[in-house]
Order: C-alpha cells, then sequence, then structure tokens
C-alpha cells in the first residue's frame, strides 16, 4: 500500500511540481511590514521556516503571500521575486517613490509560500508605485518571467519595470508582459514571440528591443489598446523579426536605428486599429537579411538606409530623405525614393537600383563613384536637387518608352546637367549611362564645325556609353556649362574634343545664369563617346604672344611672372586667383599692357594677400584689348606652404608711413660686415618703384622720398645682404 501512495506522490511532483524553496529563502510573516525591516520576515532553514534576523538582500529569494502588504521605504534588491497569483489577492508590494532590484526571475506562485507555480494573472493593483517607483532588473543574461500569463495581467499593471543590465548581457521574456511604463536603460530585452504591454514604452542609448511578435501596445483587459508613447532614443536599437510587425501608440518616436530581422520577405512597421503610423524614421533604417521589405506606409528617413545584398522594397508607398544631416544608402533597391534635404548631402556606400521614380527635390545625391541605376520605365524627377557628378548614372528603357532624361550633373558649385530628348525606343534592351569628367584645362584648336570655327575647348567632357540596337533618330543633347568661360550664347557649341560633333548646331541659351549648348539630329549610333563644350572667336590671331607664365613662393606670398614677345593692342592683364581648384576665378590685380610692340616685355605681380593655408592657388590672365575684346592664358597651379614666423632681421618704422622720416634699422648684428644693401620696392602689381644699393640711411631716404608723393597703397620692400633676402609690407597710409 505504501508503495501506491509513493507512486502517486512522485506523479503530483512531476505534474504539479511546487516552488521548491532553499535554504535562505524569504517570505513575509505579517499582514503590513516595511522591506527593511527583520520583523517583516520568515527565512527557510533547510527544515522549515523562522523568523528573520535581516532584511533579503540581492542573493535572496523573496515570496510575498496572500493578500500581505510590504512596504519600500528606499532602495531594496533580491534575486528571484515571486508573487501569489490567489483570487482576490489586494495590493502586495507598494514601491511608493522607490526602487526594488531584481537580479534573478518574476515569478507567480498559489497557495502558502512557496506554493505552487501559477499562470494566474497578476492583478493590476497588486504592485503599486509612484511614478518614480520601479521594479529595475539587473545583472546578467537570464529567463525574466517563467510563469505563463502571471505577468500580462486582464488590466494593465501601473508599476514601471525598468532594466538595466550589465554590458552585452541578455534578458528573455517568456510569456507575455504587462507594465505601466517599460524603460530599457542597457542591455538587450528579448521579447521572442510574446507581446508587450506597457503604456509608455522607451529604449534609451545602448539598449536593444528584440521583438519576433506581431504586436507592440499598450493592452487593456480586452488585449487591445493604445498606448501613450514609444520612444526610441537616439542610440538605441529596435530589432523587428516579426512578419507584420504592429505599434499601437498616440505618439511614436524613432530615433535610434530600427532594424530588420527577419530572414524572409517582411512588412514594414505600421500602426494597428487607433494608433500613429510610425512613418518617421530618425535614426537609421537597417535590412539585415537583404530580404524583401514591403512598405506599408510612406516612411520619412532622417539617417542612414543599411540593408544587406539583395535588399529590395517593395509596395505602392516612397521612401523619403529629409533633414539636415548627411545620409548614406546602402544596397537599396526600391521602387520610389525622394530626397528633400535643406542641409547635408546623400552618399552611396554602394550602387542604387530605383525602379519607379527618383524626385530630387532639394539636396545633393553623392554618387561617390557609384552607379545609380534607373530601370526600365523609371522616371528622374527634379526642382533643386543635384546629383554630384563623381559616379555614373544609367537609365535602360523598355520598348516604347520615351528616350528623354534630365540628369542634374553639378561639379561643385556649378550646374553641368546633361538633357536628352528623343522619339520612343522601338525595342526593349536598350540603355545609357551617363557621367562627366572634371577638367580645369581649356584648350586652344581650330577645326570647322559647320561654317563656324571653334577656337577653344573645356576639356571637361560628358561621357555616353550606349547599349542595344534600337534605330531611333533624331535625338536632340544639351550641356549646362556652368563655371565655364563663355562670352555669349552664341559662342558656345557641342563638339568632340578634336573634331565637330554629330548633329547640328543649335543656338545657345542662358538658363539660370548659366549658358546651355544645344546640338540636334543626332542619331542612336553616334550618341555615344565624350562631348565637350567648346566655343568660337571672330579672331583668327591671338593678339599677345605670351611666352611664359610661372609662379613662385616668396616667404608666404605668391609671385607671378610672365613675359609677352609680342603684343597688338593690348591694353592691360586682369590678373584672376581661384582658391581649391580652377572653377571659380576672381579678379584681384590690374597691369597695364604695352600696347603694340615686336619687343619681348617682363611682368610680375605679388600676390601678398593669400586668403588660405596650405590649399592650391590656380592663377591665369586675362588679357584685354583696348577694344574690349580679351583672351585667357592657361591655369597655373602654386602650392603655398606657410611657414612660421622667424626672427627678423631688419626694422620698419613707421609702418604705415603717413610723413617725416622713415627709419629702417638692422637687427642682425651678423649683418654689420655688409657696408651695402639692396633695397626694392615694388607695388601690389609688381612693378619696381625704387631701387638702390648703398647704406642703410642712404636706402631709408631713398624709399622715404618716394613714399612722400607715392598713392596710398600696399608695397612690398625687399632688402639684400649678402645671400639673405627679407621681404616687408610697407602700407602708405
Amino acid at each position: 500500500m505504501n508503495r501506491y501512495f509513493l507512486i502517486i506522490y512522485i506523479f503530483l511532483c512531476l505534474y504539479f511540481p511546487s516552488n521548491g524553496q532553499t535554504i535562505g529563502d524569504y517570505r513575509n510573516a505579517i499582514q503590513n511590514g516595511n522591506w527593511n525591516e527583520a520583523s517583516t520576515w520568515e527565512t527557510y532553514n533547510g527544515t522549515t521556516w523562522v523568523a528573520a534576523t535581516q532584511k533579503p538582500a540581492l542573493n535572496d529569494d523573496v515570496y510575498l503571500n496572500f493578500d500581505a502588504q510590504v512596504n519600500l521605504t528606499q532602495t531594496e534588491s533580491c534575486r528571484n521575486l515571486y508573487l501569489n497569483g490567489d483570487a482576490g489577492t489586494n495590493a502586495v508590494l507598494l514601491l511608493a517613490d522607490f526602487t526594488l532590484e531584481v537580479f534573478g526571475t518574476l515569478n507567480a506562485f498559489t497557495g502558502s509560500a512557496p506554493g505552487l507555480p501559477s499562470s494566474v494573472n497578476i492583478g493590476s493593483g497588486w504592485i503599486q508605485g509612484n511614478p518614480s517607483g520601479a521594479i529595475l532588473i539587473k545583472g546578467s543574461s537570464r529567463d525574466l518571467n517563467n510563469s505563463a500569463g502571471a505577468w500580462s495581467a486582464g488590466t494593465n499593471h501601473a508599476f514601471r519595470l525598468l532594466i538595466d543590465l550589465d554590458p552585452g548581457q541578455i534578458v528573455t521574456l517568456l510569456t507575455n508582459i504587462k507594465v505601466g511604463e517599460l524603460r530599457l536603460i542597457s542591455g538587450r530585452l528579448n521579447a521572442g514571440n510574446n507581446n508587450i504591454g506597457a503604456q509608455d514604452l522607451t529604449i534609451q542609448s545602448g539598449a536593444i528591443l528584440q521583438s519576433n511578435s506581431g504586436t507592440i501596445a499598450a493592452l487593456n483587459a480586452g488585449g487591445t489598446g493604445v498606448g501613450n508613447s514609444f520612444t526610441l532614443e537616439a542610440g538605441g536599437t529596435f530589432d523587428i523579426d516579426a512578419l507584420n510587425p504592429s505599434i499601437e501608440y498616440s505618439q511614436v518616436i524613432l530615433q535610434g536605428t530600427v532594424r530588420y530581422t527577419r530572414d524572409e520577405k517582411q512588412n514594414s512597421l505600421n500602426e494597428i486599429s487607433l494608433g500613429v503610423s510610425p512613418n518617421l524614421y530618425e535614426g537609421d533604417l537597417v535590412n539585415v537579411f537583404g530580404r524583401e521589405l514591403e512598405l506599408r506606409d510612406d516612411i520619412v528617413l532622417q539617417g542612414d538606409f543599411i540593408g544587406a545584398v539583395g535588399t529590395f522594397l517593395s509596395g505602392t508607398f516612397r521612401l523619403s530623405l529629409t533633414g539636415n544631416r548627411n545620409q548614406q544608402l546602402t544596397n537599396l533597391n526600391a521602387p520610389r525614393l525622394t530626397i528633400d534635404k535643406s542641409t547635408g548631402n546623400t552618399t552611396l556606400l554602394t550602387n542604387l537600383t530605383i525602379t519607379n521614380n527618383l524626385t530630387l527635390n532639394a539636396g545633393i545625391l553623392n554618387l561617390n563613384n557609384f552607379q545609380l541605376n534607373l530601370g526600365n520605365s523609371a522616371s528622374l524627377t527634379t526642382t533643386n536637387g543635384r546629383i554630384n557628378a563623381n559616379g555614373t548614372v544609367r537609365k535602360s528603357y523598355a520598348n516604347g518608352e520615351n528616350l528623354t532624361i534630365t540628369i542634374p550633373f553639378w561639379v561643385g558649385p556649378f550646374n553641368r546637367t546633361i538633357r536628352i530628348n528623343g522619339a520612343s525606343f522601338l525595342s526593349s534592351g536598350n540603355a545609357f549611362t551617363f557621367s562627366h569628367t572634371l577638367s580645369e584645362t581649356v584648350n586652344n584648336v581650330s577645326f570647322l564645325d559647320g561654317l563656324a570655327t571653334i577656337r577653344r575647348v573645356n576639356t571637361s567632357a560628358w561621357n555616353i556609353v550606349r547599349e542595344g540596337s534600337s534605330l531611333l533618330t533624331g535625338a536632340s543633347l544639351s550641356l549646362t556649362a556652368g563655371g565655364m568661360d563663355i562670352a555669349s550664347a552664341d559662342q558656345i557649341r557641342i563638339t568632340r574634343l578634336n573634331s565637330s560633333a554629330p548633329g547640328s548646331n543649335t543656338v545657345g541659351s542662358l538658363i539660370g545664369g548659366d549658358f546651355v549648348a544645344n546640338r540636334t539630329g543626332i542619331s542612336l549610333n553616334n550618341l555615344s563617346g565624350n562631348f565637350y563644350v567648346s566655343s568660337t572667336n571672330t579672331n583668327s590671331t591671338l593678339p599677345v604672344e605670351l611666352v611664359y607664365l610661372q609662379a613662385v613662393q616668396v616667404e608666404n606670398s605668391v609671385q607671378l611672372k610672365w613675359q609677352t614677345a609680342s603684343e597688338e593692342n593690348n591694353s592691360h592683364f586682369e590678373i584672376e586667383r581661384s582658391i581649391g581648384s580652377a572653377m571659380n576665378f576672381e579678379q584681384i590685380g590690374l597691369i597695364d599692357g604695352h600696347g603694340t610692340t615686336t619687343t619681348p616685355k617682363a611682368y610680375q605681380y605679388i600676390d601678398d594677400v593669400v586668403p588660405v593655408k596650405n590649399q592650391n592657388l590656380y592663377y591665369r590672365l586675362k588679357q584685354i584689348d583696348y577694344d574690349g575684346a580679351y583672351e585667357y592664358s592657361p591655369v597655373i597651379k602654386a602650392s603655398i606652404d606657410y611657414k612660421a614666423k622667424t626672427e627678423t632681421s631688419w626694422a620698419v618704422y613707421p609702418n604705415p608711413y603717413r610723413q617725416g622720416r622713415l627709419s629702417i634699422t638692422l637687427l642682425d648684428p651678423s649683418l654689420l660686415t655688409h657696408d651695402q644693401h639692396t633695397f626694392s620696392l615694388h607695388n601690389m602689381y609688381g612693378e619696381l618703384k625704387v631701387k638702390v644699393k648703398d647704406s642703410i640711411s642712404r636706402g631709408a631716404s631713398s624709399i622715404e622720398s618716394f613714399l612722400v608723393t607715392a598713392p596710398k597703397g600696399i608695397y612690398i620692400l625687399q632688402i639684400k645682404s649678402g645671400q639673405q633676402i627679407q621681404s616687408f609690407r610697407l602700407i602708405r597710409d
């Protein structure tokens, strides 16, 4: 008989296991007590429960019995927390304004502690706290709630649940959970396939929420409801593995990274019922496995798009890039993309494919040496957007699709747009690839384009690569020559580098301050290769024969020198400078020419006001005739290496000079061995005004005599003593 009782006992233990208490476990012993008072507790000694001599600590399991109340009066801690789930239980744990730190699991039981594991919902009022009171989950990786259903009450809990784990640690939900507020401070919460119900849910920087469930919502007694706020802070991460993820909050803020992690086709995050659609992604959007992601609403992205190889956005909705920060796109294949950025660039880190429409409202798309692919029937719409011409654009065409396309290439501040117009294709399999190569030189040439003689060709090239065999004819080509030196619209042409281009020239135009060259009647077979912008000139000979133009560094200034072999009607030279590239020249000086002469003439100009340090400077001459006609010289480059100021050997006083005696004093005793010094004074145009080799006093006197009647301005005083030369800016005020 005893054997049968033993079998029944074992069966009950297997199918109705108890919560096995261990030595040192705690349970509350009185109806109402404070956590920090030993009199509130009993502890298990291995045989029975006895009065405790101290309060529970972080390594202790705590059982809170039926219809008994424990109050927090300060921050407390325990390992595993067990709450009684019997019907009729009232407030069990009163947090007030304090925090209970839990280093283990959240559980429920029935009967007298430790009782039996329970899946009965713990009532909404069983844990109570003020807005600052909370249960804080700390420590290392583990399962968080082991009792099925016990922590997802029929009505919402009002308490706050905080998760602040050690770095790199994970807690996992085994059942649904409902709380008043859920805040992830650090670590990862793996919700799995379980729903999270929270009136307010926050993922802080460095924390991760992973959900495989279709619902992140505030759940009420009926199982649904609308929460107050869902906040993904900057630096936080929301991993979504659900097939049809939904969210239901009246306010949704996505400032951190949203990652779609399902290894199959997945729908984008959407609202359910009365919630707010989460369509503004202020942080990054990531497609981890590169599977198809179907948009269920328009998405506005202010961070980066990061996709694995194979990522494809589908659906009828649009992805829009906005905001004022730089954004990056990786492995994006989308039907519809809009770039509408007030500031900041959008940079490709891989090729970009658009299958329906790309709209460039504002901002710059930086190709970054990658390719923008526009699929069959895909359109490119532009208002104020630009494409940085440091990559390629490929457009494929379907049978019957019109050839017309406008690509807003830009190089820095200069518009280099290319436009093609034409009829519809008569077959499939056609494509064009467009690119632009910047050059800083202009070639002087002489060849005919129709009846006009081409005199200059800018060597910046628009390249077109054609694929297919359609017999389309009659295409037209337009190139915008932003930043190029074009005198008038009737001089601008589209040519090859050293010959005329296919088709016929039509008169150029001026659009938005930039000249546009136009060509019509180009057959499809000839719409390929490099095209250039060139200009005509009615003069058959150059009015000035330039022998050389050079730039050398003198201290922290640039000295330009040039020589002419002959001049005809040469009024003057304007000296122009461009900083960083040869694309933005400005006049910085002027020097008179010698009219008409067959005698070689030498010129120099000192650029003493160099506005930037350690940048390339570009110079050119604009030679202007008496009748206003002009020609440009070749562009030369000067790289200035700024040197630290050294102890000077001379002192010049007063400077600025107005009147009276000019004093030049030698400060370096080693130069006293020289009886004579060479004093040279130039104006800012490089013209020599005074040169004397004499003593210091006579040199100063000669300079002074000139300055007394000299025009106001800046002069360069150069003093040579033996092999040492020093230059000074001397201001005549």
